[in-house]
């Protein structure tokens, strides 16, 4: 486990909204973003340490059972907001987020 710090942005790929896909072969889906808000103090003593020790439940090993079809096991990436494409360049590569609105004459 790592330390998931304040305002810190995960992405899970192709875990998002589907885009439609220009060959309408398959469902190309986009990323799933998480940002977490999280308070933690500034510092603790010693004492604290130890008192949170006794407040809090003991660690366990997660057990999951990787077997059951409704479970997907994905991998969770420290998010760049510069890293990704202009709009543009991301529309180029899906096609257009959906139809257009065309206007009817009269």
């Amino acid at each position: 486990g790592s330390v998931i710090e304040p305002a810190s942005i995960r992405v899970i790929e192709s875990e998002g909204m589907p885009v439609p896909s220009p060959n309408q072969r398959r469902t190309l889906y986009g990323n799933l973003y998480i940002k977490f808000t999280v308070k933690f103090p500034d510092k603790l003593s010693v004492e604290e340490c130890e008192k949170m020790k006794t407040l809090l439940p003991p660690t366990q090993p997660l057990e999951i059972d990787r077997m059951r079809e409704d479970v997907e096991e994905v991998q969770l990436t420290a998010y760049d907001p510069s890293t990704d494409p202009p709009e543009s360049e991301s529309e180029e590569e899906y096609g257009a987020h959906g139809p257009g609105v065309q206007c009817v004459q009269q």
